[in-house]
């Protein structure tokens, strides 16, 4: 009995402690005060939404999925003005939502563009998820077998296959139009 007590209290005591990185943070927040929606139903959705979805090869599941891709492409469109990566999820900004208009607005500095440009892909996602039907039972994405055997078999970066197979699927379906 003690011994379940004290490993529970060092399990809260390390949750406390982990940081949460800022742009996670603020793209939850967003969604919990426009879209009065828990973050963490969009959280592992399809083959895009949530973080580290940039190896899939699939197409989107569904609507919803499809603006997860598309915030997807909005973040890799930062590299300019963030650099790094990790940039890209270690960068905080702020931004004001009015409950009347229904207005959400970026309100970082003007020299701080990576904040500027994450918050504004941010904000795309929101509004795209705002007309869109979260499915009870979260859509699982599956991951094209021939896909992962044709990757080992060429020896291509993760990176290099997805951006090939993802340009070829939506440009030869003509369902996809960058923001």
């Amino acid at each position: 009995m003690m011994s379940n007590l004290l490993c529970f209290s060092i399990l809260i005591l390390a949750t406390l402690f982990v940081p949460v990185l800022p742009s996670f943070a603020n793209l939850a927040k967003m969604i919990l005060d426009v879209l009065k929606v828990n973050p963490f139903k969009y959280y592992g959705y399809g083959c895009y939404c949530g973080p580290f979805t940039g190896h899939i090869t699939d197409p989107p599941v569904d609507a919803v999925d499809e603006c997860c891709l598309l915030h997807d492409h909005c973040y890799s469109d930062t590299k300019k003005d963030c650099g790094w990566k990790i940039w890209r999820y270690a960068t905080d900004y702020s931004w004001t939502f009015d409950q009347k208009t229904k207005k959400i607005e970026c309100t970082s500095w003007k020299w701080r563009t990576c904040a500027r440009a994450l918050c504004a892909c941010d904000v795309r996602l929101v509004k795209c998820l705002a007309y869109k039907r979260l499915i009870r039972g979260k859509k699982k994405c599956t991951i094209n077998e021939y896909a992962k055997r044709w990757m080992k078999v060429k020896d291509l970066p993760l990176e290099a296959w997805y951006n090939q197979s993802l340009y070829y699927y939506y440009m030869t379906s003509g369902k996809y139009r960058r923001p």
